[in-house]
């Protein structure tokens, strides 16, 4: 084997390792470190990685136009243990949910399928917290101030410390319309966070992480 073989044969293995390497960096370095702000509004989402739907970024917002039942977008170490998420969610149609998702683990496409906690508003004007172990168990159902209608904006900011949840539904302006909070003797401890919607798409921007004392 030639020098220029050798040379070039060591050039598309290094370019190989680096396709594969980099993706992990890239949800290493932010996804996988608190704090974490999304990079919507650059028009990326590299770090993020889709369990069905159809997901996309345009104008600093990332929507879903899917209306399957489960579409997830998930980042972050699996390791992460306490924090606090907040986005601001938007309803695609007049039917489903959307939400966050936190303590992410196992994820796989498919209703429900992993494991871990999520937080989502719900026409006609709930906000729903439950636990989802390939299944769904609801944990509370909270009736909100105002009517949940497409075309909104509402802000989710929830915390997960130990085993207790708490959840505020609010509009951007501050507005707060609800509350949830669930506490459990035991539970999963860490995982990931991300973004699902059921039953219809959604839309999702200023998505911040911050770890929790």
């Amino acid at each position: 084997m030639n020098a220029h073989v050798r040379v070039g044969l060591t050039v598309a293995f290094a370019m190989a390792l680096l396709a594969v390497i980099l993706p992990w960096w890239r949800a290493h370095a932010r996804g996988g470190r608190l704090p974490y702000q999304d990079q919507f509004a650059a028009g990326s989402m590299t770090e993020w990685k889709e369990y069905g739907g159809s997901w996309q970024v345009i104008n600093g917002i990332v929507q879903n136009n899917s209306d399957e039942t489960g579409s997830k977008l998930i980042t972050g170490s699996p390791s992460l243990q306490n924090y606090r998420v907040q986005a601001d969610v938007q309803l695609l149609n007049n039917y489903g949910d959307a939400g966050v998702l936190l303590r992410v683990q196992k994820p796989e496409v498919g209703v429900n399928a992993f494991f871990g906690y999520y937080l989502g508003v719900r026409l006609p004007n709930e906000a729903w917290l439950g636990q989802m172990d390939y299944g769904f168990m609801l944990l509370q159902r909270r009736t909100l101030t105002t009517v949940v209608r497409p075309g909104v904006w509402y802000h989710l900011d929830v915390n997960v410390n130990g085993c207790s949840i708490t959840g505020v539904v609010s509009l951007p302006g501050g507005t707060p319309l609800g509350s949830v909070r669930h506490d459990a003797e035991d539970c999963p401890r860490t995982g990931s966070f991300g973004l699902r919607s059921f039953g219809a798409g959604g839309f999702w921007r200023n998505v911040r992480v911050e770890a929790l004392p």
